[in-house]
């Protein structure tokens, strides 16, 4: 592994028009997604550190469902804020999968 992407962590994010018809949505969902992973990333920068190996992580995260893109405000504020629980759940997911996947001591599991 190069030393450059030693303890890096990336992020990647991918709405697809099949998914999510109008661009004002995938910008939505793609601000959200950018979102969920700059709170999730200090924990998983420091599962990363901790792992005694010289690691990197990358995540990729993608809209698989389509969306509805029509509606009401209240609606949109509810499905802006079911995608948000969602990613915060799916990244403390990816956290939890780290910490179980490397012994305290650095090894893998």
């Amino acid at each position: 592994m190069e030393n450059d992407a030693v303890g890096r962590l990336r992020f990647g994010v991918t709405v697809g028009k099949r998914n999510a018809h109008r661009s004002v949505d995938r910008a939505t969902v793609k601000r959200i997604l950018r979102e969920a992973a700059r709170q999730n990333a200090a924990s998983l920068k420091a599962l990363l550190d901790d792992s005694g190996k010289p690691l990197g992580l990358d995540v990729s995260l993608r809209l698989k469902a389509p969306i509805a893109s029509a509606g009401l405000a209240s609606a949109h504020t509810a499905r802006k804020l079911l995608l948000a629980q969602d990613a915060k759940k799916l990244l403390e997911l990816v956290a939890q999968r780290m910490r179980g996947r490397y012994k305290s001591d650095g090894g893998l599991a």
